[in-house]
């Protein structure tokens, strides 16, 4: 999917652009309340699993900000997802563009328009460079599962 920026904003949070797996990895892109955010998702069962997104060291942008399993409903289910956001200083919100905040930004806010605009296409970039890192600390974890 390739979507325009100005296309994201007009849909609502939550909505799902990406759901792909590889190398036994879920991943998705979505939209959140202020930018893009992407997961990797494993099998429950997986040793990674259940771990608190600030006890797994990965180099994501602006680092990890979530952790949980899937509800069935915004994540999907039997998964444990791991999660970050690019709504960073530097990026550039959804909000800046939406009609419904424009009269609520506050004059004296520095709107600086060198901010990114993350799209798809470079947040599902920065999820494949990121997955080899990724599987190497899944592969950590079983092997430390299995030497208990």
């Amino acid at each position: 999917m390739n979507k325009t920026f100005e296309e994201m904003v007009k849909d609502e949070s939550g909505t799902i652009y990406i759901d792909r797996i590889e190398h036994n990895i879920r991943y998705l892109i979505m939209r959140g309340p202020v930018g893009l955010c992407a997961y990797l998702g494993i099998s429950k069962d997986h040793p990674l699993a259940g771990k608190n997104y600030y006890d797994v060291d990965l180099g994501v942008h602006g680092g990890l900000t979530f952790s949980e399993i899937g509800d069935g409903k915004r994540w999907p289910k039997d998964f444990w997802w791991y999660g970050w956001d690019y709504s960073h200083a530097g990026d550039y919100p959804f909000y800046y563009d939406d009609p419904a905040y424009l009269g609520v930004i506050r004059d004296d806010y520095i709107f600086d328009e060198m901010s990114k605009k993350w799209s798809i296409k470079e947040v599902e970039q920065e999820i494949k460079e990121i997955l080899p890192e990724f599987k190497k600390l899944m592969k950590q974890a079983e092997k430390k599962n299995e030497d208990d």
